[in-house]
């Protein structure tokens, strides 16, 4: 006999979002009790489409962990990785109480570091929508760049750019409808794509710090809503 396996058909990423939905789908709760399981699922559902603009360092207990949650994600994409994201959510959820406070306390440590290392990353001004991000560590540091540009390319010393806006409608109203996807076909070396409100450089490819500049020049000159 074998026990009962829960089965998912899913796409994309394994994120917070689809994994917490899986695992609650399973029949899964907390048993840790201080938890507020519907805070944290309409927290989770935020993050998940529309996180510009939300601190989490704001938003209590259920703020916490879902850093927690991030932090402790490999980098990995494949399918593993959604049995890992499911192991963080059983993980996190069994803690005791005390055990629990002592890992988000560390959480949200490790979360003001990153907004500093943000926050002290030089931004060079393209124009008056757009910025190239110079950043000396790997780390997420959109959400800060863009209260100052709605249009951040950043470049990393691996020779790897990410060209992103906040979401889709601001991407649409600086570009048209189709956001990112009318500028990629105007961006040298060819290969640049994406989606709406991100995309990056060609796969496959280094390319240099002036080849970034160029192609952020480009893009802040085909910026419709200026």
């Amino acid at each position: 006999m074998h026990p009962k396996v829960n089965r998912f058909v899913t796409t994309g990423k394994a994120d917070a979002d689809a994994t917490m939905s899986m695992w609650l789908m399973s029949g899964q709760r907390p048993k840790n009790k201080s938890i507020d399981l519907g805070k944290l699922v309409g927290l989770v559902d935020r993050m998940d489409t529309d996180p510009i603009g939300t601190d989490l360092l704001d938003k209590g207990i259920e703020g916490a962990m879902l850093l927690l949650w991030n932090q402790a994600a490999p980098s990995f994409f494949d399918a593993m990785a959604f049995y890992g994201g499911i192991d963080r959510w059983r993980w996190i959820f069994s803690e005791s109480e005390k055990r629990l406070q002592a890992y988000l306390e560390a959480a949200k440590a490790i979360e003001k570091m990153r907004f500093d290392l943000a926050k002290n990353t030089e931004l060079i001004r393209i124009s008056e929508s757009v910025a190239v991000a110079l950043p000396q560590e790997n780390f997420f540091g959109f959400d800060v760049w863009y209260q100052e540009y709605p249009v951040v390319i950043e470049y990393k010393r691996a020779g790897v750019a990410t060209v992103a806006c906040p979401n889709k409608a601001v991407a649409e109203r600086l570009f048209g409808q189709g956001g990112l996807m009318n500028i990629f076909s105007h961006l040298k070396p060819p290969g640049w794509g994406g989606r709406e409100y991100v995309g990056g450089s060609p796969r496959g490819m280094r390319i240099t710090r002036k080849q970034v500049e160029a192609a952020a020049k480009v893009i802040a000159s085909l910026v419709i809503d200026k």
